[in-house]
């Protein structure tokens, strides 16, 4: 079997994790269910990332999706125990809106990708050239360094600004009311 052949029997494998687990995701009844079969998905897409020789991603993929936020979310559901206990209906009454809503979406992404160039991206007009150049013979990992301090440096500084104002956010409106730590 040549790496051809077995790059695509993973990408096939990876492929029918991902669907399964999003099928999952969204059909299943048991929202804890729904949770474990997310964790399938973000997996088979970390490996998604490894075909893809993008090591760093796939790492981080799992450290902070799988490793973080979906054992975040699975202690958000099993510690509400109102959720756990309730049978929640889950209707389609939004059907046919959220499908035109889908078509829509998918449709303006499509002409963008294909209005997009992709080798314009990320070009920052006031950083010099010979600075946004990335060495050549790095390995993926600093090649993601560097570009987030040199080319996306201002994205970059933009989002955890963002970050930071929306977990301040977050802790003003978990502050129960009426709390004596009221400045």
């Amino acid at each position: 079997m040549t790496v051809s052949n077995l790059v695509t029997v993973y990408f096939a494998l990876f492929t029918v994790f991902a669907v399964l687990g999003a099928l999952g995701v969204v059909l299943l009844r048991n929202i804890f269910h729904s949770a474990l079969s997310m964790i399938v998905c973000l997996f088979a897409i970390a490996g998604y990332f490894v075909l893809l020789n993008a090591e760093f991603l796939a790492m981080v993929q799992v450290v902070i999706y799988v490793g973080a936020i979906m054992v975040l979310i699975i202690f958000a559901i099993l510690l509400s125990q109102k959720i756990m206990r309730r049978n929640i209906v889950q209707t389609n009454a939004y059907l046919i809106p959220g499908a035109i809503a889908s078509a829509i979406l998918f449709g303006v992404t499509a002409f963008v990708s294909g209005m997009t160039s992709f080798v314009e991206i990320g070009m920052i007009p006031f950083i010099p050239a010979w600075f946004a150049q990335v060495p050549e013979k790095l390995d993926n990992t600093t090649v993601v360094g560097w570009s987030l301090m040199s080319t996306y440096s201002l994205p970059f500084e933009i989002a955890s600004v963002l970050l930071l104002m929306a977990l301040i956010g977050s802790i003003v409106l978990a502050k129960p009311e009426g709390s004596k730590h009221e400045p």
